[in-house]
């Protein structure tokens, strides 16, 4: 299964009176997201494709502009992509169909943190952008494609 860990496109400011999961994206943040999904869906994604995202407003809107660009993936929402449950997220993704790909539409330090454990570099995922990670058979993962992104060897 290939991995692509995208963040949400740029959102709202932080409010007192907002809480946090509610937070939509803005305009450029919804450009941003779909042309980095235009770019995305000109890459060799293995099928099938499933969009698994954040609860967050900002995320889910993300994760559907993924889907309406990448016509024919599946669409689901992972709680522990927004509390950062590693274990729960490890459940969701090895439920799936094997030999596909799974983007997982969620935030920063988060995504990081998990392309870091996955491949042993140190990364930072901006707005609207995602690191797409190749599996090597037993061996573990690949980065093999970056967008609005870094990443520190």
């Amino acid at each position: 299964m290939d991995l692509i860990f995208f963040r949400h496109g740029a959102a709202q400011p932080h409010r007192i009176n907002t809480p946090d999961e509610q937070r939509r994206l803005v305009d450029s943040g919804r450009v941003k997201t779909r042309r980095a999904a235009k770019k995305l869906r000109k890459r060799p994604l293995r099928k099938p494709i499933t969009i698994l995202s954040s609860p967050a407003m900002r995320a889910l809107q993300t994760g559907l502009i993924i889907k309406e660009t990448l016509a024919d993936s599946a669409f689901d929402v992972v709680d522990a992509i927004y509390t950062g449950n590693t274990k729960e997220l490890k459940e969701a993704i090895s439920a799936l169909p094997h030999g596909g790909t799974c983007i997982i539409v969620g935030h920063e330090p988060l995504l990081s943190n998990w392309v870091g454990d996955l491949i042993g570099v140190s990364c930072h995922i901006r707005k609207s952008g995602y690191v797409m990670l190749r599996k090597l058979d037993d061996a573990g993962y690949n980065a093999v494609g970056l967008h609005r992104s870094e990443a520190t060897y």
